[in-house]
């Protein structure tokens, strides 16, 4: 299969993504949902390794949940042999470590959130790309609400890998896509200067650049109509 970086939207796949452990969404001391369909307060997002990947970040809303810890378990990485990508939590009420799911509030209309500290590395396996893993995104359970997006940010890249794709890409969170990054193989992912580490910041809103575009289009059809007159 031939994988190419994806571009701003990310085309839509015709193979959808399920995580291997699926058992993150039981992990979570929240209300199950009721709701039928993606809503603000009821919407999953997953994302991790094709490749040998052992475990995937979920982010999403759910009924009961709130910012910050809700009770999830840390998964414990030693041994573990495979790419991994998680995130990390230190600052909150919860234990510090590496978590596959973090649930929060549901975003106000045109507002937007953000999920720090998301870590990737692989330990006791090579990966197929060497230094580079294939991930994949897509919306699941409830979905996403159409129109959102997720602006990916590299925050630290290990010097090493020589990465020189992009730093950031513009991912529609009720589709699906798949894209490179730069993956360190580690055996002490708890070093963060070990691992790559990403933030992701949600947007209830059409992608900024898209709006640009849709205003100086308005502004040029309004000036056709003020010449018009």
């Amino acid at each position: 299969m031939s994988v190419t970086n994806v571009q701003k939207g990310c085309p839509d796949m015709t193979t959808r993504f399920v995580p291997l452990l699926a058992v993150i969404v039981a992990s979570l001391a929240c209300v199950p949902a009721v709701a039928s369909g993606p809503t603000a307060a009821n919407w999953l997002g997953e994302m991790g390794p094709v490749d040998a990947g052992q475990s995937a970040v979920a982010i999403g809303a759910k009924p009961g949940c709130q910012d910050g810890y809700d009770g999830q378990t840390p998964v414990n990485v030693q041994g573990l042999a495979g790419i991994e990508m998680l995130h990390y939590r230190s600052a909150w009420a919860g234990p510090t470590g590496f978590f596959m799911v973090d649930y929060e509030s549901p975003i106000p209309p045109g507002g937007s959130k953000t999920w720090p500290d998301i870590c990737l590395w692989s330990q006791n396996y090579t990966p197929r790309l060497g230094d580079r893993a294939t991930i994949v995104y897509g919306a699941d359970g409830p979905g996403v609400p159409h129109g959102w997006w997720g602006h990916l940010v590299l925050d630290y890249v290990p010097a090493y890998l020589d990465w020189t794709g992009p730093m950031d890409r513009w991912l529609a969170l009720d589709g699906a896509c798949r894209f490179i990054l730069p993956v360190p193989i580690t055996t002490d992912p708890y070093d963060l200067n070990q691992v790559t580490r990403m933030h992701l910041d949600v947007y209830t809103t059409p992608e900024p650049s898209s709006l640009a575009a849709l205003a100086l289009a308005l502004a040029g059809f309004g000036a056709v109509l003020v010449r018009r007159r």
